[in-house]
Order: structure tokens, then sequence, then C-alpha cells
């Protein structure tokens, strides 16, 4: 059986279309998911610092005086 040239257009589409949906189910969507918890530990990271610094400002302040 021969493949025309047109064919072999489409089925390499066809193929490059799979392979980015295949790249996006199983890779990107997972790093994504990654980067969000990574992010929302950075946040709470930062938030800890923030009310360590406000305490401690509030102590030299308070020694201060």
């Amino acid at each position: 059986m021969k493949i025309s040239k047109k064919e072999k257009t489409m089925l390499c589409v066809l193929g490059s279309i799979i392979v980015g949906f295949l790249y996006y189910q199983f890779i990107y969507l997972s790093q994504v998911d990654q980067l969000q918890q990574k992010v929302g530990k950075e946040n709470e990271l930062k938030q800890k610092y923030d009310t360590v610094m406000n305490t401690i400002k509030s102590m030299e302040d308070k020694k201060v005086t």
C-alpha cells in the first residue's frame, strides 16, 4: 500500500498534534501544579518571615523605651 505525499503530510500533522497533546497532558500540567505548590509555600514563608520581623521590631521598640 502506497501512501501519497498529501497523506504523509496529514499523518505528520496528526502525529505532531498527538505529541503536543500528550506533552500538555502529562508533563506541562504536572509542572504547573508543582509550580503552584511552590508559590504557595513561598507565600507561607514570606508571611512567617514578616510576622517574625514584626515581632522582633516590637521587642526592640519595647527595649528602647
